[in-house]
């Protein structure tokens, strides 16, 4: 079957190419060889078999969210990757929840108000950690210099969980 139709489809395509030659020139020679190719991968298409069912792929890990179910989590955790890029970064982001949880805590557990106590707050926290905490100290602009160092910054989560 196959060989006959070939047969059959290769004079036809020639003659045709021939009298689209001759009728229109190269356009015509060109319209006719274009509309065999087309017809040739339709044919060709119609011969392949059918493609095989896909199956549904298994959801993509996303790295780094083993968390998923924790936003809060998350969003502390990159909160915290921040603190090192520089004391501006360290400030817009960090700070403000470290003061809050050293707020609660203090008021909490020793009845010390941050605000209106800072030389009590400085006292039961201690010199080296304060100055992450310490309200009165401005915010920073600097982008350049490093930031506050993790091992510092848990430090004092340590001394607030002591308290």
């Amino acid at each position: 079957m196959r060989g006959r139709l070939r047969a059959l489809v290769v004079p036809v395509l020639a003659a045709a190419a021939v009298a689209g030659y001759l009728l229109a020139g190269g356009l015509g020679l060109l319209v006719v060889c274009v509309f065999g190719y087309l017809t040739t991968l339709v044919a060709v298409r119609r011969r392949l078999p059918a493609p095989l069912a896909r199956r549904p792929r298994p959801p993509k890990p996303q790295q780094g969210m083993a968390n998923a179910g924790f936003p809060a989590y998350r969003r502390m955790q990159s909160m915290l990757a921040w603190s090192e890029q520089s004391p501006r970064h360290f400030d817009g982001a960090v700070r403000p929840t470290l003061q809050r949880l050293t707020a609660d805590r203090l008021a909490e557990r020793r009845g010390i108000d941050l605000a209106a106590e800072p030389d009590r707050a400085q006292e039961v926290l201690g010199v080296e950690v304060w100055p992450l905490v310490d309200p009165s100290r401005p915010r920073s602009t600097d982008s350049t210099s490093p930031g506050v160092p993790l091992d510092r910054v848990g430090r004092l989560v340590s001394r607030l969980e002591e308290l």
